[in-house]
């Protein structure tokens, strides 16, 4: 299934069917989660109903990636005048947002993988605030924080996971988007997003959620 062609349904219902045992926190889509008693393909528990793994804030920010992802082809307001039309259009909005929004994606998921890990090793509170604060930069936490967690760099981690290949493949789409999204925000420069690559992003969101779940059945399962 391409993403980008599925208009009429919010895109966070496909991300959503990634579920946790609640009893070995396995991840997976198997829906037979969603059925009372169901016994969990990992470690045989019966499901007491299932819970969803990805948070909210992940699921809202993949449908307003879709919404801006079919503003690029809506009509342009009406602009009688041609007051607007050198400095307003769907293509500017749409070069802009859509990668600020799919690199918050993964700031987003990686903040979340994080916080399981620590809270599978029974860090405090306490400490788990001090080190997100110590960490503040997404890219901190995967490269400083998770391996000062799990002993193993993102590098390694990515090679290691079934499929390397193809979550490299993905990783290195992000960081290439992520080098111009930051090229923007300090030096505002948006015109260095192709459109091929504005294109790709749909493509990429649930190669972004597989890729953490993974991450997480590596790290967190019991």
């Amino acid at each position: 299934m391409k993403f980008s062609e599925v208009q009429f349904q919010p895109w966070h219902t496909v991300m959503a069917n990634f579920y946790i045992c609640q009893t070995c926190s396995v991840v997976d889509s198997d829906r037979d989660r969603q059925k009372v008693g169901s016994p969990c393909k990992q470690c045989g528990t019966p499901s007491p109903s299932a819970r969803f793994h990805f948070g909210l804030n992940s699921l809202v920010l993949v449908n307003a990636l879709q919404d801006f992802y079919f503003l690029r082809g809506a009509k342009p307001p009406a602009d009688r005048d041609g007051l607007v039309a050198n400095v307003y259009s769907n293509e500017t909005d749409t070069r802009i947002v859509m990668p600020v929004l799919f690199c918050a994606l993964w700031d987003t998921l990686t903040t979340q993988l994080c916080q399981n890990v620590m809270r599978a090793k029974l860090i405090p509170e306490e400490e788990e605030k001090r080190l997100l604060q110590k960490f503040k930069f997404a890219r901190d936490r995967r490269t400083r924080l998770l391996p000062e967690l799990t002993s193993e760099q993102w590098d390694d981690a990515l090679a290691a996971l079934p499929n390397s290949a193809i979550h490299i493949e993905h990783f290195n789409f992000f960081r290439q988007l992520n080098t111009k999204r930051n090229a923007f925000i300090h030096e505002g420069s948006p015109w260095q997003f192709k459109d091929d690559e504005l294109e790709q992003i749909p493509e990429e969101v649930w190669p972004s959620f597989n890729l953490f779940a993974q991450l997480h059945n590596r790290y967190v399962v019991s």
